[in-house]
């Protein structure tokens, strides 16, 4: 083996050690193949996600042979903020990650009602969150002139011609503005609680939808939470999570064979909702989000790339994220 090839073979390794170190530990990228984070994120957009700023989580084999892993989040300097877009991985290491923005901390009551996401009984008063508008119509070629004046994108509209109605996904302000461009009859969908039992905590008696959920109590660690069997589906799952044996009675409830009214977490958890909130399976369907599947904080977006075409969208290059 001569010296060229050696310094070769040294330099390859540096690179990829290096590269696997900044991954691991530093810095993640990752494609938008959804729509569920629309207007803030679009398919195809690349995002740059920090690890350190929770801190990385570590996890590897202790050897090829042991079966011994050493599973660790390296400190970090900040929490997770209400308002923060994550990235985050339910279940097993192979499932994809997924991408939402962080609404609710452990320990705030989330609630929505009529499409409005209240967070500890008050408002949130969020820009640029989209829903699915109805507009009637029976003529076609004006409202679509009128479409393309408002800038609506056609991936955002549908008409369904024997019921004479367009289903727009606007936000607020694209919502006025079409209305004050002649949409009188533009109205925000809002699914009626129901029987909905795909929606978290699969419970068929609360009859929440994703337009009127709640109210929801976030477990946070340390805080003790009465259990009562009209709230145990909510906390039931991740009680036993946390390495619990949990037997539910109609009348009472087991943990560790003994009866208890009451159980104290040992986790954080966080409650995750899309941007385009009619298009997103977030908590309202994935349930309360744990603090150790939490992977980063997305920063910024280096360049966007359309997933059928391949362009480059340059005005999207470099954009921060909020």
């Amino acid at each position: 083996m001569t010296m060229k090839f050696r310094k070769f073979l040294i330099a390859l390794f540096l690179v990829i050690f290096t590269s696997s170190l900044i991954k691991l530990i530093f810095l993640n990228y990752y494609i938008i193949v959804s729509n569920s984070m629309e207007n803030t994120l679009l398919p195809g957009d690349r995002v740059i996600v920090s690890k350190i700023h929770y801190g990385a989580k570590i996890k590897f084999k202790l050897s090829i042979a042991s079966s011994s892993y050493i599973d660790t989040r390296l400190p970090g300097f900040s929490s997770v903020k209400r308002g923060d877009i994550i990235v985050f991985n339910l279940g097993s290491p192979n499932n994809s990650p997924l991408i939402k923005r962080c609404i609710g901390l452990p320990g705030d009551l989330v609630q929505i009602k009529n499409t409005e996401l209240y967070v500890n009984k008050r408002i949130d008063a969020s820009n640029n969150i989209l829903f699915d508008y109805i507009f009637r119509s029976k003529n076609t070629n004006p409202v679509n002139a009128l479409l393309n004046l408002s800038a609506i994108d056609s991936s955002r509209r549908s008409y369904n011609e024997k019921k004479g109605l367009y289903i727009l996904t606007l936000s607020e302000q694209m919502a006025n503005s079409f209305i004050r461009k002649g949409a009188k009859s533009l109205h925000k969908i809002n699914k009626e609680p129901g029987n909905t039992s795909s929606i978290f905590p699969y419970d068929k008696i609360k009859k929440w939808s994703r337009d009127n959920y709640g109210p929801i109590r976030i477990p946070s660690k340390g805080a003790k939470i009465n259990l009562t069997p009209s709230n145990i589906l909510m906390y039931a799952k991740y009680i036993k999570e946390e390495g619990n044996d949990i037997i539910l009675g109609t009348q009472k409830i087991q943990i560790n064979n003994i009866i208890t009214s009451s159980y104290k977490f040992k986790r954080n958890y966080y409650f995750v909702l899309g941007d385009n909130r009619h298009h997103s399976v977030d908590s309202r369907w994935l349930g309360f989000i744990p603090e150790d599947s939490i992977i980063g904080k997305a920063l910024f977006i280096p360049y966007s790339q359309n997933l059928i075409t391949k362009d480059i969208n340059f005005n999207r290059s470099f954009k921060r994220l909020r």
